[in-house]
C-alpha cells in the first residue's frame, strides 16, 4: 500500500518532539557503504518519548472532530539507483537514475510512553557494477521511512482513517562497494599522482629554459592526493571520489598565467630593448659628429700653433740680431773713446 493511498487531514494537532523514529542498519556500515553481495538488516524504531493521547481520544479536543486510532502508520521505500557526474565542456552535471524502487506501509501500535516498537526489514546487496553501471559511477541504496500519526472521523457510525501528522522521518543513503569499485578508486589516485609527477616535470622543463623559477602553485594538486590516499587507506571510498571530483586542476591555469606574464613581461623588454637601440645609434651619431668637430678644432689649434711658433722663432732671430747690432755699437764707441783718451793734449798758447 503506496502514502498516495491514504487522504492527510487535521496537520499540526501533535505535539513535536512526542515521537522517535530511528533505522539501526545491522551490520553497521562504515563511511555509508555497503558491500556488494552482503546482506543487511534494518530496523525501524518507535518511540512514544511523550505522546499522551488514548486511543478513541480526540486528536484537538477544541475541534472534536478527529479521534486517535491508537496506531501509527509506517511508510517505507527502498531505492537502488546509479548516480555520476556528466562533464560538459568546462562545466559538469550530476544526475541520478532508479534502477529499482518499492515501498510499502504498516500499522504499528503506538507504544506507552517511554516504550518502543519495532519492524525489521532485510535487503541483500545484489545490484553491482555491470553493463548497466560502470565503475565511474555509484550503485546506491535509499531507505526512507516516514511515520503518521493514524486518526479517524466518524460519519454516520463509520469509522474513516486518515493520515494525520507527519511525527518522524529518516532517510538513509548507502553506497555499494565492491571489489572492481575499489580497484577504479585506486586507478584514480594512481592517474592524480601521474598528473602530479607530469606537473613537476612540465613546470621544470618551462623553467630550465627560462632559467630561473616561476613558483607555480602545486599545493591544490598535492594535498589532493594526501587526503585522497588517506580516505583509501582508511577504506572511505566515498570520501576519496568525492575529493577527486570536487577537484579542480588549478595548476594547469597557474602554470598558463605565469607564463603569459612572463611572454608580456619579455615583449615590454624586448621593446624597451629596441627603444634602447634606437636611442643609442642616435647617440652614436651625435658623438661621430661631435668627433668630428673636434678632430677640426684639433687640426685648425695644430695649425694656429705652428703659425705662433714659426712667429715666436722670428721674433727671437729678429730679437738677437738688433741685441748684436746695439753691442757693436756700443764696442766702437768704447774704441773711439779708448784712443782720444790715449793721445797727449796739445799745450795752450798763452
Amino acid at each position: 500500500m503506496s502514502l498516495a493511498s491514504f487522504t492527510m487531514v487535521a496537520l499540526g494537532q501533535v505535539p513535536e518532539g512526542s515521537v522517535s523514529l530511528e533505522i539501526v542498519t545491522t551490520p553497521e556500515p562504515a563511511f555509508n557503504q555497503i558491500e556488494y553481495g552482503e546482506s543487511y538488516q534494518f530496523d525501524v524504531l518507535v518511540d512514544n518519548l511523550n505522546f499522551d493521547i488514548e486511543e478513541g481520544a480526540f486528536i484537538d479536543p477544541s475541534e472534536r472532530e478527529f479521534r486517535f486510532s491508537g496506531n501509527l502508520i509506517l511508510y517505507i521505500s527502498f531505492t537502488v539507483s546509479k548516480e555520476g557526474v556528466l562533464h560538459v565542456g568546462p562545466g559538469s552535471r550530476s544526475y541520478v537514475t532508479a534502477l529499482e524502487e518499492w515501498d510499502t506501509s504498516y500499522d504499528i501500535a503506538m507504544p506507552e510512553i517511554g516504550g518502543s516498537n519495532a519492524l525489521p526489514f532485510q535487503y541483500s546487496s545484489t545490484r553491482g557494477y555491470d553493463s548497466r553501471v560502470g565503475v565511474d559511477e555509484w550503485v546506491t541504496f535509499t531507505v526512507d521511512a516516514q511515520l503518521y500519526v493514524e486518526q479517524y472521523r466518524e460519519s454516520e457510525g463509520e469509522k474513516r482513517y486518515y493520515l494525520g501528522d507527519l511525527v518522524g522521518e529518516q532517510i538513509l543513503k548507502y553506497y555499494v562497494t565492491s571489489r572492481s569499485k575499489v580497484d577504479y578508486v585506486g586507478d584514480v589516485l594512481d592517474a592524480v599522482d601521474w598528473e602530479l609527477t607530469r606537473a613537476r616535470a612540465a613546470i621544470a622543463e618551462v623553467e630550465g629554459q627560462l632559467g630561473y623559477s616561476l613558483n607555480v602553485d602545486l599545493r591544490g594538486l598535492e594535498a589532493l592526493q594526501t587526503t585522497m590516499g588517506a580516505a583509501i587507506e582508511e577504506g572511505d571510498y566515498v570520501t576519496a571520489m568525492g575529493l577527486y571530483e570536487g577537484y579542480e586542476p588549478a595548476w594547469r591555469d597557474n602554470l598558463e598565467e605565469k607564463l603569459l606574464a612572463e611572454a608580456e613581461e619579455k615583449q615590454t623588454l624586448e621593446s624597451a630593448l629596441e627603444d634602447a637601440s634606437e636611442h643609442l645609434e642616435d647617440l652614436t651619431q651625435n658623438f661621430q659628429t661631435i668627433e668630428a668637430a673636434l678632430a677640426d678644432l684639433t687640426a685648425s689649434h695644430r695649425l694656429e700653433v705652428q703659425e705662433l711658433d714659426a712667429a715666436l722663432s722670428a721674433a727671437k732671430t729678429n730679437g738677437r740680431l738688433y741685441l748684436f747690432g746695439i753691442v757693436i755699437a756700443l764696442a766702437g764707441l768704447v774704441l773711439v773713446f779708448l784712443r782720444s783718451s790715449r793721445t797727449k793734449p796739445a799745450p795752450v798758447v798763452p
